[in-house]
């Protein structure tokens, strides 16, 4: 499984395929290509990525479903979302 994240242990813990993502340089439409031609499904992002890039957190809620969120004390918050498309 390949899992497209900015947070690399992730996909170590999964134990999926790393594909690593810039949201500050690649566009969303860039990666959401990549992930159906690699025919990833998941993604997962830290929250403050959604805020600091707004225009990406809108093409997420059009594309995805987001089927679990982590965090912990002492932790950022993780966010999972699944392709839908």
């Amino acid at each position: 499984m390949t899992i497209y994240t900015t947070v690399p242990r992730i996909a170590y813990y999964a134990d999926g395929n790393l594909e690593f993502i810039y949201f500050n340089k690649d566009r969303f439409n860039k990666i959401k290509a990549s992930m159906v031609e690699k025919k990833a499904l998941y993604l997962a992002i830290e929250e403050g990525e959604i805020i600091d890039f707004p225009g990406n957190g809108e093409a997420i809620k059009r594309d995805f479903v987001e089927p679990a969120r982590f965090e912990g004390k002492g932790m950022e918050k993780i966010m999972i979302y699944k392709r839908t498309q």
